[in-house]
């Protein structure tokens, strides 16, 4: 049995599950940024005993993805955007010492298309890139078998790629500060952003608009909706063209909270994929939503501390 954790900048989660992908128990809480890093260690260290004491055979390992960039070498996690705290603290020795067990560090994203290689619709894919839209977005690559791990620090940072910015004309910008959740639902409750005269107007609850909203109202066929679906879309695709034209996986996973848009950011996404990609790169690939939604994270985490010689720094 294993333990898998998610610390991301909304949501906590801790799983207890088998190295097969089987989950035996979950456990979620929200982020309190407020209380910081220690507020977040101190809510998931109660919630590994509480699984500890569900669990019928002795814990084997901890598995932690990490909203964030963390050093794979030293198990330390060294920047977190939106949390306090975490600026170089040692969060592998942290769980090892605390639970005398062994514990392996990763990046959120690294997690959740490790759980989607594995057990989800990266199975059996020889050239496999997964990435996530949530509160943020990252990305992991993985080619004949192995995840490419790039130096120390990782790599395949995709939400941290440049692409054109259709809010400031002739400035290029993140994909991340386009398309991530935060990014989306900023620009809607951005006064005066949503006009009038959109059926999202008529949805939105306690005077806030959503990304689920959004979704609804494109799904009536709302033109704004639709057509700021289509911009997120297009900024998405260029950074997949360019994944394409560099790597030209068989298949592009995605993730997080805005891929439950579905076939509304799907649809568009697959068409400037192919309208960005170089022209033998424009074929022999699918764009898909993933299999695991809400706990590919930890179970990615379980997994990956359950196969840990095959990722521990060589």
């Amino acid at each position: 049995m294993y333990i898998g954790v998610e610390i991301g900048a909304t949501k906590l989660q801790v799983i207890l599950a088998k190295a097969d992908g089987s989950i035996h128990g979950v456990l979620h809480h929200a982020v309190e940024i407020a209380r910081g890093a220690q507020g977040i260690l101190a809510w998931i260290v109660q919630a590994i005993h509480e699984l500890q004491g569900l669990s019928p055979e002795p814990l084997q390992g901890i598995g932690i993805g990490f909203g964030g960039v963390v050093s794979r070498a030293s198990g330390s996690t060294l920047l977190s955007v939106q949390v306090s705290g975490w600026d170089h603290f040692p969060l592998r020795d942290f769980f090892e010492k605390t639970f005398s067990l062994p514990c392996v560090v990763e990046n959120d994203t690294v997690c959740g298309g490790y759980a989607e290689y594995k057990m989800g619709s990266g199975k059996g894919i020889q050239g496999f890139f997964y990435t996530n839209i949530g509160s943020g977005i990252g990305g992991a690559l993985f080619s004949q078998g192995r995840l490419l791990k790039g130096q120390d620090l990782g790599c395949a940072y995709f939400g941290h790629t440049w692409v054109p910015s259709w809010e400031e004309a002739g400035k290029p910008e993140k994909i991340e500060n386009l398309c991530s959740g935060f990014s989306i639902e900023r620009r809607l409750n951005h006064e005066g952003y949503v006009p009038a005269a959109s059926a999202l107007r008529q949805i939105a609850e306690g005077g806030r608009f959503s990304c689920k909203q959004l979704g609804q109202a494109a799904a009536a066929g709302d033109a704004f909706a639709l057509e700021e679906i289509d911009r997120v879309a297009k900024s998405f695709g260029i950074g997949l063209g360019n994944v394409l034209t560099l790597f030209h996986p068989e298949r592009i996973s995605i993730g997080g909270s805005v891929s439950h848009l579905g076939e509304l950011l799907l649809a568009p996404l697959r068409r400037y994929a192919k309208t960005f990609a170089f022209e033998p790169c424009k074929n022999g690939f699918e764009i898909v939503k993933c299999i695991y939604t809400e706990e590919a994270v930890p179970l990615g985490a379980a997994i990956l501390v359950a196969n840990r010689k095959e990722y521990e720094p060589e």
